[in-house]
């Protein structure tokens, strides 16, 4: 019998799916319908972007609550290509937004509780990530791990999945994707007991032959279709998060052929690394149809204060001691036939790290680390003096914006276009990066400058207010005066302090800041 807490879950999704306006298939094309084929153009990436929320109360001394959880948001052009779409996130997201409220006040509830029980500090929290896995013309699939504490002997962990059809924006069943789900129970019973032969089952079967297309769990990604598991679901609490893959290549005639026809060769999908400390998943590394299995989570450092960054692939480990953060997201980039994990640290400030590791061979190798970097973000007023930062799921490596924080004249954080290279390290596409940072410095003395765009060079009085525009990242940095002149400062960065024309930098100009 499945727990409480998962039908639980399965009455949110069902919601989700009343919003949404639920359909045996999935609309045809006028083409399709005209010829009765599905279409099997070439897919085309959707730019999903993800807001971080968070909610806190302090009842009492010692005693709070706090909710974090993500929001979903389509780019300006994803959302003006897919309108059905982006008013099914807008669904989702109110109904999050409710969602939240009700659990803030049983969080709430519960601490008040729990503090007259004890006179330690008490904290309940609920937090929600999404994690994507696919998001084309043909799908829109997210992954969502959700954890509470709300007293007891341990939190509660547990998974939902949304797939939708980005033309309609409504919910792809399981019998659009699987052929024949009656199926499913021997073939889930056979993977789940080979892949933890460690753990005692009760009868799969039985259990799966119980279940309709909309209990199951699960998401789709460019090699097949996961299915995941809650504590208690199929296994006890103990157990932890299960999961397991039916890849297409094993299975072909499962599969609906939309889903599995013009599948690109290079794709990034989202890795679990939530509150449960990392998740296995499979996937076929080496194109063979068989899974290799892969970790990602994060290991509390020496301080308890941050985490480290660990991966296991196929029993290989790797474990970042040196580049300890409050959190990571990280990817698995398939290129053509190789694959790597590209990660992104968030610390303080200037202190966010990208790391990009190969594991197309044997072991783990990192093969790039980029300081102060991370994907491009935009702060964005969601509601009146409400502002969001949302922060793209990355899913195309063959474009992709990073944002680095370039240390010339103060840090500014400095935007630029990449792909993934031949052998895995982001490439930089731009010939500079274009500077974010919105604040202005003031020379305190006369300048000789390079006039933009003839590359004239002039002097500049001091006094003159200046904005920054764009740089190289290490022997120049062009800025903008108010009357709308462009010119450029060239800096050389081979000492400390910095100078430009010979002169330390701090002479040239005020308000230079620098972190740390």
């Amino acid at each position: 019998m499945k727990a409480k807490k998962f039908m639980c879950i399965l009455l949110a999704f069902c919601l989700v799916a009343a919003l949404c306006g639920c359909s045996d298939s999935l609309p045809s094309t006028p083409e399709e319908e005209k010829t009765g084929k599905q279409n099997s153009g070439e897919l085309s990436f959707i730019e999903v972007t993800l807001g971080d929320m968070f909610n806190e109360e302090w009842l009492e001394e010692d005693t709070t609550c706090n909710v974090s959880w993500d929001k979903l948001k389509l780019s300006e052009e994803s959302a003006a290509k897919y309108p059905n779409l982006k008013n099914t996130f807008d669904e989702i997201n109110q109904t999050t937004d409710t969602e939240v409220k009700a659990l803030m006040y049983e969080l709430s509830s519960a601490a008040k509780q729990l503090r007259t029980e004890s006179t330690d500090a008490v904290i309940c929290e609920g937090d929600s990530q999404i994690f994507l896995q696919r998001a084309d013309s043909a799908i829109v699939s997210w992954l969502e791990e959700e954890y509470v504490f709300s007293g007891g002997v341990h939190p509660d962990y547990f998974y939902k999945a949304i797939n939708l059809n980005p033309e309609s924006g409504e919910i792809v069943a399981l019998n659009d994707v699987i052929t024949d789900i009656t199926l499913l129970p021997a073939l889930l019973e056979e993977r789940i007991t080979s892949k933890y032969s460690y753990v005692t089952f009760g009868d799969l079967q039985e259990i799966f032959n119980s279940y309709s297309d909309k209990d199951y769990c699960w998401t789709l990604d460019y090699q097949g279709i996961t299915f995941w598991f809650s504590p208690y679901e199929i296994a006890p609490y103990s157990v932890g998060l299960l999961s397991t893959k039916i890849l297409f290549d094993e299975n072909d005639e499962l599969f609906a052929e939309k889903f599995k026809s013009a599948l690109p060769d290079t794709y990034a999908v989202a890795l679990p690394i939530g509150n449960a400390l990392g998740q296995e998943i499979e996937f076929d590394l080496e194109d063979d149809g068989k899974s290799d299995v892969i970790y990602v989570g994060q290991t509390p450092d020496h301080t308890g204060s941050y985490y480290m960054f660990k991966a296991v692939v196929n029993g290989a480990e790797y474990l970042d001691e040196i580049n300890y953060a409050y959190g990571f997201d990280a990817y698995l980039v398939h290129k053509d036939s190789k694959n790597y994990i590209y990660t992104v640290s968030y610390s303080d400030g200037a202190y966010n790290m990208f790391h990009a590791l190969d594991i197309s061979g044997d072991g783990i190798r990192q093969i790039a680390e980029m300081s102060g970097t991370q994907f491009d973000s935009d702060l964005v007023e969601d509601a009146p003096d409400t502002y969001v930062n949302y922060k793209p799921f990355f899913n195309n490596p063959e474009s992709f914006k990073l944002s680095t924080a370039i240390e010339l004249l103060g840090n500014r954080d400095a935007l630029a276009s990449y792909k993934t290279g031949d052998d895995g390290k982001p490439v930089m596409t731009d010939d500079f990066f274009n500077i974010e940072t919105d604040y202005s410095q003031t020379t305190k003395i006369p300048l000789e400058v390079l006039i933009l765009p003839d590359e004239k060079q002039e002097e500049l009085s001091a006094g003159t207010e200046l904005w920054g525009l764009r740089t190289d990242g290490k022997s120049y940095i062009d800025m903008k005066a108010a009357d709308g002149r462009e010119v450029r400062f060239e800096i050389d960065i081979s000492g400390w302090p910095k100078k430009i024309n010979g002169i330390p930098e701090e002479e040239c100009f005020d308000n230079i800041m620098y972190a740390g």
